[in-house]
């Protein structure tokens, strides 16, 4: 079965015209540093924190490092024809610090993310020094600055949103497997542009890169619904109970999405199954959606009534506008 491919990189830049906002002036001599300002789809409304490190031990500390928006970003310089080496990348959680280290003439690629938890517990991270540090294929530390270091393919940050890993609910010093389809609310932007003159400022749109599920059912009084995701890689299974059906939805994340709002060659099979109060289970449907750019596409289910063991209407499918 096919599934979206998902690709993970994140960034989110702004800019003060005051004089002690001021570009610091780059380590590498032969790197110029620019400001990036954020536009287009992306949102925040949290408050970065100081350098990423860790204040205090608390949970609530914890809880609100999870909750800020992760930044990642990559600068690219051109290496012949459709190739590019990496100049320089960094992992930020202050959009208003973010600076980009460019190139001192020629020409720039760069690609960032800004990667929000979404409806997850967040992108899982170790501690390490003080600081966040975040595995495959970010595989750097949160310290609000660009890294010029050249670093191996093995040990380098990658441009892709696919194998990102977020937290287990369940238990949260352990991530949740790989996810072709990370659970995050995910922004990406891209441009091309000479280093020549350059403004202290670059404005880069970002794009949404997020779909969501939602789950609804007919008759649904007790036990729990699951929705599982049979094929490789997908996202791992969810939970409704009849308390909170009504407010949960999920936000998941595609690299598709930087290319086509509605691909439909592309298809993702779902499965539900009501799981009743003695731990019986009956599959209420299965069905391959096409899921959209920006959109909640809503998953309706019946419960049978006493003595059936099937709901003959399957799962129905309708889209509405993505607001969380």
């Amino acid at each position: 079965m096919k599934y979206l491919p998902v690709a993970l990189t994140i960034i989110a830049f702004a800019v003060s015209c005051t004089k002690k906002h001021d570009p610091p002036p780059p380590e590498n001599p032969g790197a110029v540093s620019v400001r990036l300002q954020l536009s287009g789809d992306f949102t925040v409304t949290e408050t970065g924190l100081p350098m990423g490190r860790k204040a205090s031990s608390g949970t609530a500390y914890t809880k609100t490092l999870r909750d800020s928006t992760v930044y990642a970003v990559i600068v690219y310089r051109p290496n012949g024809g459709f190739y590019y080496d990496i100049f320089s990348s960094g992992l930020f959680n202050q959009r208003d610090s973010i600076t980009l280290l460019l190139p001192k003439t020629g020409t720039a690629k760069i690609s960032a993310f800004a990667l929000k938890r979404g409806s997850s517990e967040g992108l899982f991270y170790t501690m390490q020094n003080g600081l966040q540090a975040f595995p495959y294929p970010l595989q750097t530390v949160m310290n609000n600055q660009m890294d010029s270091l050249h670093r191996s393919l093995q040990t380098r940050q990658w441009d892709t949103l696919s194998s990102l890993q977020v937290v287990d609910p369940a238990n949260m010093a352990q991530p949740l497997p790989f996810a072709d389809l990370p659970e995050l609310d995910a922004y990406h932007g891209s441009t091309i542009f000479s280093v020549t003159n350059m403004a202290p400022t670059l404005t880069l749109p970002m794009r949404r890169l997020a779909f969501g599920l939602k789950l609804e059912a007919v008759n649904f009084t007790s036990g729990k619904l699951v929705i599982e995701f049979p094929q490789q890689y997908g996202p791992t299974a969810k939970t409704v109970t009849p308390a909170d059906i009504n407010t949960t939805q999920f936000i998941h994340s595609s690299d598709y999405f930087k290319y086509a709002d509605n691909p439909q060659q592309h298809g993702m099979t779902v499965r539900i199954r009501w799981v009743k109060t003695d731990g019986s289970s009956v599959t209420l449907g299965e069905k391959v959606i096409m899921v959209k750019r920006n959109i909640l596409t809503k998953l309706q289910v019946t419960i049978p009534g006493p003595g059936k063991t099937s709901a003959p209407a399957g799962i129905t499918v309708t889209d509405s506008a993505l607001s969380f």
